[in-house]
């Protein structure tokens, strides 16, 4: 939203450090709201975790990443999640570079330790 988009830029401002905003798109008519406070040619966050599991969500996907693309150009997209299916391609094709991480899924790693 544009209060979130705004209270990240007010944090980078606020403290110095970078900040990578996270967005996330909910179907074309959002991208007004949901993009504006998101800076044009800087690294873009996206969690992806979960999204393009059932077939019906994936063209939505491709869509809303193809609309941030178009519209913020990104320097780069860090992406918690998935690239199956190819929802990831138009990006690439861009040569924007992706950055996957992938959810730990059932196995935490063995240098890092549960919370306590």
């Amino acid at each position: 939203s544009t209060r979130e988009g705004s209270a990240g830029q007010s944090t980078h401002s606020e403290t110095g450090r970078a900040t990578i905003p996270n967005v996330r798109l909910c179907g074309p008519e959002s991208v007004s709201r949901t993009l504006s406070g998101a800076p044009e040619h800087s690294s873009l966050a996206i969690g992806l975790h979960g999204c393009t599991k059932e077939p019906e969500n994936r063209k939505a996907v491709i869509e809303e990443l193809r609309i941030i693309c178009q519209s913020k150009e990104p320097s780069a997209l860090i992406v918690y999640g998935s690239d199956a299916y190819g929802v990831l391609d138009y990006p690439r094709e861009l040569g924007i570079p992706v950055h996957l991480h992938h959810p730990d899924g059932r196995q935490r790693p063995s240098a890092r330790r549960a919370a306590c």
